[in-house]
């Protein structure tokens, strides 16, 4: 055998093995990435949740403003300013986590969205303080998301 022979033998052993290598090797980085981009999801998901649990426990914490938001409770005429500034700093947090899961929401439409915005609609609809809020500062968001928040306000109601 020449060594031209061999050379040609060793360069068809190489793609021989070399293909079937290549092909694995490209299933693993796919599977991989996949993986990565779940995760990822799910971080990002995770997060809007987090936020909501914290909602959760600032009401926990402070029981007495919760019913501004789930019951339909609105502020008095002679409110103090304290009480409306909490009050109005709430919606605000409202509606930058509600912002947030609709960023989202674009990138993972997969995700069971359809439970956090129904719960959205329901403190949108029984909350006159996050609505008014909405109203006094609908340009500080998007018109699609102040577009979505009718909606839900519509859906709740």
């Amino acid at each position: 055998m020449t060594l031209f022979q061999k050379i040609e033998l060793v360069q068809y052993l190489v793609t021989i093995i070399g293909f079937p290598v290549l092909i694995i090797s490209i299933l693993l980085m796919w599977k991989q990435t996949r993986a990565v981009c779940q995760c990822t999801m799910s971080q990002a998901y995770q997060n809007v949740v987090n936020h909501l649990i914290d909602m959760d426990r600032f009401f926990f914490e402070n029981p007495e403003y919760k019913a501004y938001f789930y019951d339909g409770k609105d502020l008095s005429a002679d409110a103090d300013i304290v009480l409306q500034t909490r009050l109005l700093s709430i919606a605000e947090l409202y509606m930058d986590i509600y912002d947030a899961m609709q960023v989202q929401k674009k990138f993972m439409p997969e995700y069971p969205w359809h439970t956090l915005e129904e719960y959205f609609a329901s403190i949108f609809a029984n909350s006159p303080i996050i609505r008014r809020f909405i109203e006094s500062n609908n340009k500080w968001y998007p018109p699609e998301l102040n577009a979505r928040v009718q909606a839900s306000i519509r859906l709740a109601r």
